[in-house]
């Protein structure tokens, strides 16, 4: 069984104080705001800024990363990070990933076809252990926080972003 390491602020985007506001012009938190999500969750547990997933929903959508009928552009991710101070590395390596989780760091992964989604979702990755299995903060799907994930599973499983250019976006702060 998997334990949510305490220091980390967990946000669920069905969560009833937000689930049911509009994402945009015409998705709703619940089904397409998994990036707002991840964002409020790495903002407020690595910043002084508490950020709701309506608050990251409202931001996003009025600075133009808004995707109607899919969500986020990727883009969000890393312009949200700079907004809110926080700085950060864009990869594709699984090596990079596993350094970064065991110097404390989260990561915010962009996951394509697999056990976390059907098409296109963001997860964060923290708290690696000696055997490379770290814990999943899952933004919709709180099963998937019940046990541990293996990294060799995950990586095969991200989706490189075609805007970005990687599928992990590494947060350069260790956690508080």
């Amino acid at each position: 069984k998997a334990d949510m390491p305490s220091w980390l602020t967990y946000y669920n985007q069905e969560d009833e104080k937000w689930g049911d506001e509009l994402y945009g012009t015409s998705d709703y938190i619940k089904d397409a705001g998994c990036g707002p999500t991840v964002l409020a969750m790495a903002v407020s547990t690595l910043t002084d800024f508490q950020v709701t997933p309506l608050d990251m929903a409202s931001w996003s959508y009025e600075n133009g990363y808004y995707c109607e009928g899919s969500g986020s552009y990727h883009t969000l991710i890393g312009d949200a990070l700079n907004f809110y101070g926080l700085d950060y590395t864009v990869s594709t390596s699984k090596d990079d990933v596993i350094n970064a989780l065991k110097n404390n760091n989260i990561v915010i992964a962009l996951m394509g076809e697999g056990h976390f989604t059907k098409s296109g979702h963001f997860i964060i990755l923290c708290d690696i252990d000696d055997d490379n299995t770290v814990f999943v903060a899952d933004p919709k799907h709180k099963e998937n926080m019940e046990k541990r994930w293996d990294i060799d599973l995950i990586d095969l499983e991200t989706k490189v972003s075609p805007t970005v250019g990687g599928c992990y976006w590494i947060i350069n702060k260790a956690h508080k």
